[in-house]
């Protein structure tokens, strides 16, 4: 039998590295494994690595910001669909043309917003053309429908206001529509001490912050007028709605009392104030209403012509928005009937277009509350500077004009305003217990004096230089 014959393979390394290499893969073959890495290896595959780790994050770098760019486009191009379509409203609004202002607005919307929309008055003109510039601040984006934060600077207003829009997407652009659940989201409830929540997921927020504020004013107004609070009574129920109809004071129905306010998102505010503190200022207008109301119920109805100066009293002491023209209003009153001015030199006052914008906010006519002014056209047809009282004996009682009894109307003439100061002087000199106790007096006299001195412990005359004194401080009389 034939020996095998043995053969003798030559393989020529010509390097370092490739004959470690050769010797591991031998060893390899021959079922040595514990061998050790060569170093040169292990920092050639690590650098592979890092290559390839950057290669795929610039390539992914490179997919999101080609995407970022596209939609950026995108959002881009509806920005300007939605500026395309504000234009067209400014141009409406500008020129006052209500019919054109009236198609700008989404046909299958809420008739009442329409409504309101549409017949929502602007202060008065000072004869100058109207401008207005709006400013998308942002926007969200859901299924055809646009959420938009503008800022608007109107000059017939004193200063900007921000506000939220909804604007739905059609096939000729975008139109302005009304507020929806998509973005304001489902209802929800929750309670204070005082009062008892329903609103959207969207408010709440606004609605958990202002809770606090809302109770501490509540028990405040209650007992500046002599009511006692009970947190275990019934609680005043606050709805905060998107849509339809919003009252313009409280109303008690048989499930308790209700108070109904917009979504503070939808009001046109200063850009200063929170949504927070709007919705505070916003119910707080109305449980003074209530507050009003259940104490003048225990008032003769011959004392009724104080209504509308114990209200505004109480809305000075909220210190909102409508009690930051309390000095003006006073000087602009009082200034032609304690200075030495011819009477009907002014017949507005100071920073009257940031008084008006104040009101505007919520669509309330100063006169409402007993200011001689209405910030709208019809102002030089109704009301000219009166001579406003001086005198103790000057103030509204029962025996006085018709037209004052429970007068909340336009033809109260300024006497709320002296009313109110009567109020404040109490107060401020005789402590919060005077004012409840004069109120509580009236069941009993029929004249200021007499009321006066059974309250409060002076005499009419001591009162009145005191009163005519804190009237002039206010007014910066000398």
């Amino acid at each position: 039998m034939a020996r095998p014959e043995e053969t003798l393979r030559w393989q020529f390394l010509l390097d370092e590295d490739r004959w470690e290499s050769r010797t591991e893969t031998a060893d390899l073959l021959n079922g040595q494994t514990d061998f050790v890495e060569n170093p040169g290896d292990r920092m050639r595959s690590a650098r592979l690595w890092a290559l390839t780790v950057a290669a795929l994050f610039l390539a992914g770098a490179a997919s999101l910001l080609w995407l970022w760019r596209d939609a950026q486009a995108g959002l881009n191009l509806v920005r300007d669909e939605l500026n395309a379509a504000i234009a067209l409203e400014i141009w409406a609004e500008e020129r006052g043309d209500r019919a054109m202002a009236s198609s700008l607005l989404d046909e299958y919307a809420d008739e009442s917003w329409r409504n309101q929309i549409v017949t929502r008055f602007f202060p008065l003109a000072d004869g100058t053309p109207r401008q207005i510039s709006v400013q998308i601040d942002d926007f969200d984006l859901k299924e055809g429908r646009a959420l938009v934060q503008v800022i608007v600077s109107d000059n017939r207003l004193a200063t900007p206001y921000q506000e939220t829009r909804v604007y739905r997407e059609t096939t000729s652009g975008w139109i302005r529509s009304a507020p929806g659940a998509d973005f304001w989201g489902a209802w929800e409830s929750q309670e204070s001490a005082y009062f008892s929540f329903r609103y959207r997921k969207r408010d709440r927020g606004a609605v958990t912050a202002a809770a606090l504020q809302l109770d501490l004013l509540y028990e405040q107004i209650y007992r500046s007028v002599g009511l006692s609070v009970d947190p275990e009574g019934e609680k005043m129920q606050v709805e905060l709605r998107i849509s339809g109809p919003f009252s313009r004071g409280s109303t008690r129905t048989a499930s308790g009392r209700v108070l109904v306010v917009p979504s503070p998102e939808l009001l046109p505010r200063p850009l200063s104030l929170s949504t927070e503190r709007l919705l505070v200022e916003s119910v707080i207008q109305q449980a003074i209403n209530l507050v009003i109301w259940e104490r003048m119920e225990r008032i003769p109805g011959d004392w009724q012509s104080i209504r509308s100066g114990l209200r505004l009293w109480l809305i000075w002491k909220v210190d909102g928005l409508l009690a930051q023209s309390r000095p003006e209003i006073v000087r602009w009153l009082y200034s032609e009937s304690m200075a030495e001015r011819r009477r009907g030199d002014t017949r507005r006052p100071e920073n009257y277009t940031h008084i008006c914008q104040n009101f505007w906010l919520w669509q309330l006519h100063p006169y409402e509350i007993g200011i001689p002014l209405t910030c709208d056209q019809t102002e030089g047809q109704i009301f000219t500077p009166v001579r406003m009282p001086v005198a103790v004996r000057q103030l509204p009682m029962p025996e006085m004009d018709p037209e004052l009894r429970g007068s909340w109307t336009r033809l109260n003439t300024g006497r709320a305003i002296a009313v109110a100061t009567v109020f404040e002087y109490l107060e401020k000199s005789y402590g919060p217990a005077s004012v409840s106790e004069l109120l509580a007096q009236t069941r009993i006299h029929l004249r200021w004096q007499k009321l006066i001195t059974d309250s409060i412990g002076i005499t009419p005359a001591e009162f009145e230089a005191g009163w005519l004194a804190h009237v002039r401080t206010l007014a910066e009389i000398q």
